[in-house]
């Protein structure tokens, strides 16, 4: 019962995943264009998947500001500018890589070697399934950066940005060609900070941060 409970749990997982990485290159890519509704009863039939999976892509969706939710009419496309973006991509790049000063003596060793250990196992595939496990271990691997940052108010600057850019930051993986490139980033700056190099993992860090906004559209 337990092993059927969570092959199930893991296909609705993988819908979501795969849902996810539909809408989110159709509306980077302007193929839904601003104010445009996203009726689920519709995505469930244009993606030949249950309501489910549907309802938690759009609500990550809405969480990441790419979709907006409007009273008696559901969801819709957000708009974005791309100078808008590029200025916090920016200002999260200058405040994570002071956050990883102040708390690098803090930073789990054992999390960072498990991190590398799964990156390395990543097949560098354009698969949603491998796409997901990537941005899994990236959000875990700046998440742990924020969150081992003593200076409070930095740390929920840092936890808001990161929350802003998530969704043009995990365009890169879901784009498929960035995949390869994206990861031996980040198994970089694992590698600097496991080995004590601050000086090292915070350029690092600070070209991936930047790196985000790549083969972004010109804006909505």
């Amino acid at each position: 019962m337990a092993a059927g409970k969570s092959t199930e749990q893991h296909g609705i997982v993988s819908a979501v995943d795969s849902a996810y990485a539909r809408l989110l290159q159709q509306i980077l890519s302007g193929k839904r264009e601003p104010g445009q509704k996203l009726a689920e009863e519709t995505l469930c039939k244009e993606f030949q998947i249950s309501r489910t999976p549907i309802r938690e892509a759009l609500l990550r969706l809405e969480y990441e500001g790419l979709v907006e939710r409007r009273p008696r009419y559901g969801c819709r496309v957000k708009g974005f500018r791309q100078e808008d973006i590029a200025d916090l991509f920016q200002c999260r790049a200058i405040l994570e890589t002071q956050a990883l000063a102040l708390g690098f003596d803090h930073l789990d060793q054992n999390a960072i070697e498990q991190m590398l250990q799964q990156l390395k196992q990543i097949r560098q595939e354009n698969d949603d399934s491998e796409s997901a496990k990537s941005v899994q271990i990236d959000t875990a691997m700046h998440a742990m950066i924020a969150a081992e940052c003593p200076n409070k108010t930095l740390r929920e600057l840092l936890f808001d940005l990161q929350r802003k850019t998530s969704a043009f930051r995990n365009a890169r993986a879901y784009g498929g060609q960035l995949l390869s490139i994206a990861n031996k980033e980040r198994q970089k700056i694992l590698q600097a900070i496991h080995e004590k190099k601050l000086q090292d993992a915070q350029k690092l860090l600070f070209t991936h941060i930047c790196a985000g906004i790549e083969g972004l559209p010109a804006g909505q």
